[in-house]
């Protein structure tokens, strides 16, 4: 089955697809940590161009550019401090889980992939080498700017450790540095609003400073402190909220794609994210399955450079979007059981597994002896991307026309899925039958139908290419630009909650990446510490 199978089977998918979709937009809410309650926004997305000049945001959150983050309700913390920080957020080895850094440095995991498929893994040298990039470029092209919504003084001291603060003509102030500190006062409702700064629109200032093109996963951090020093351990967290920030390549390095004007940018054009089947679980028994697995993949390209500025395709951050596709292998013929989608994104210059949704498997009986196979299939960046939109949307329409259905009333704790769309995780939903569930069903429909229609990123890719761009092929033109297919054979079980999954073989089909089918006896997957080999 193709892309039309994932249609046909939306009305049937299983409620994990539910939990993805209302991670989307249930985001609002108070933190339950401390007594300030920060505001929590859509991931907002900042651009800047050297080659128009230009800054500016894309995407989701750009409707309302200079809506800021706010703190208030801090009459419990008066006399404590407010700290706030813009980090560096980026995963070491899985997609969905990232280390924070407010400094540029980074401590090393301990962690690899076993029986990697990769010919070469980045070292720690390699991965601080990134953070410390990524830090420099924040640090050096962004500030926040914080102020009282209603003009109350602001009680701080100019001359921090840690932090610069900068006094406007209109009464802002303009925070720079790794920790910035403030004192709360019983009625002070704080704002904080990160800004790009117009010097980076420059190109000799950012050769100047060593600030190569790329991409920065980052965060703006907020605790309550004990004091200013920078070394309290009396920290209560308040919330975070996740941003972006996309250095333009010039046209005269990479492939872009087509020019909209100087107020949207260009992304990268070629599509060239290395990936391979990771490992993969099947527990439970049955009629009640649960799907575990990942992919590998490596977003390190060679890169190229003209008058000191270097830069690739894999200096960007990449969807990873593929149908998968479980067949009951019999007599030289494939049985259709199930399909689902695998998503994600990566970040820029990275190699791991990208983690997805569990999936459940309902009415399915696997059964010792039979033999299936598990396919991902790639067939355009862009056009896969979009159909899983699609089919999220559909969903939320059908489960609107269900609310108040008998047996489905009851939803607990539920996960999001990570990192794809960069929104936090949930606590918990209503019930659908509840008022409040009408309400964010319909602001589910709106966030979907939004980014399906206006979406600036992921952009068209033109070419998918390999990893060195040796070989290229028109993106959508193939029935596949990928296809990694596991084959394996239901054993007796060796434990209560796992399948035994033997006789594994593991196949890459594709027409620019290198292809392989081999037997495996484990397979790949991230091993940290003392399993480390």
């Amino acid at each position: 089955m193709g892309h039309v199978a994932i249609e046909k089977n939306l009305r049937i998918v299983s409620l994990e697809l539910l939990f993805v979709v209302l991670a989307l937009v249930l985001m609002m809410g108070d933190n339950v940590f401390a007594a300030c309650k920060m505001s929590r926004s859509a991931k907002a997305n900042y651009f800047v161009s050297t080659e128009t000049g230009t800054r500016g945001t894309f995407g989701q959150g750009s409707e309302s550019p200079d809506l800021p983050t706010v703190i208030e309700r801090c009459q419990e913390d008066s006399g404590q401090f407010l700290m706030f920080s813009l980090g560096v957020r980026r995963p070491d080895m899985y997609s969905d889980s990232a280390d924070i850094s407010f400094t540029g440095q980074i401590s090393d995991s301990q962690c690899s992939i076993s029986h990697s498929p990769f010919k070469t893994a980045p070292t720690f040298q390699e991965k601080q080498d990134m953070m410390a990039a990524q830090y420099r470029a924040l640090r050096t092209c962004m500030y926040v700017e914080f102020y009282d919504l209603d003009n109350r003084p602001l009680d701080y001291d100019p001359n921090q450790a840690r932090c610069k603060m900068t006094k406007t003509d209109h009464g802002t102030v303009l925070a720079e540095g790794d920790f910035c500190f403030v004192r709360i006062r019983p009625n002070n409702r704080f704002a904080l609003h990160p800004i790009v700064k117009q010097e980076c629109t420059d190109p000799a200032f950012l050769k100047a400073n060593n600030i190569q093109p790329q991409d920065v996963e980052a965060v703006l951090n907020a605790y309550t402190a004990g004091d200013d020093s920078g070394n309290s351990t009396d920290l209560n967290p308040l919330g975070s909220n996740q941003l972006r920030l996309y250095l333009q390549p010039s046209s005269q390095l990479l492939k872009l794609t087509e020019d909209f004007g100087n107020e949207m940018p260009r992304f990268p054009s070629d599509y060239t994210t290395d990936l391979h089947m990771g490992s993969m679980k099947i527990r439970g028994d049955t009629g009640n399955y649960v799907v575990e697995m990942n992919l590998l993949a490596d977003n390190r390209n060679p890169q190229t450079c003209r008058g000191g500025v270097c830069t690739s395709p894999g200096d960007f951050e990449t969807p990873v979007v593929g149908e998968v596709e479980l067949n009951r292998i019999s007599g030289g013929r494939q049985e259709f059981v199930d399909s689902w989608w695998h998503a994600g994104f990566i970040p820029a210059r990275w190699q791991g597994a990208v983690k997805s949704m569990t999936h459940n498997l309902n009415d399915v009986d696997l059964k010792v002896g039979d033999r299936y196979s598990m396919t991902v299939t790639f067939v355009d960046p862009y056009d896969d991307f979009t159909l899983f939109l699609k089919g999220m949307e559909q969903f939320v329409i059908d489960l609107r026309q269900m609310e108040g259905t008998a047996g489905i009333d009851a939803l607990n704790s539920l996960p999001a899925l990570p990192g794809l769309l960069g929104l936090p995780e949930l606590d918990s939903l209503p019930g659908l039958s509840s008022p409040d569930m009408t309400v964010e069903l319909d602001r589910v429909l709106r966030t979907i139908q939004k980014l399906g229609q206006d979406r600036q990123w992921p952009a068209y890719y033109d070419r998918v290419c390999d990893s060195r761009l040796a070989t290229c092929m028109k993106a959508g033109s193939k029935k596949y630009f990928l296809k990694l297919t596991t084959e394996f054979t239901v054993g007796p079980r060796q434990s209560a909650f796992e399948l035994n999954l033997k006789d594994v073989v593991v196949k890459r089909e594709s027409p620019t990446f290198e292809t392989y089918t081999k037997k495996i006896s484990e397979f790949s997957k991230v091993v940290c510490g003392e399993s480390n080999p």
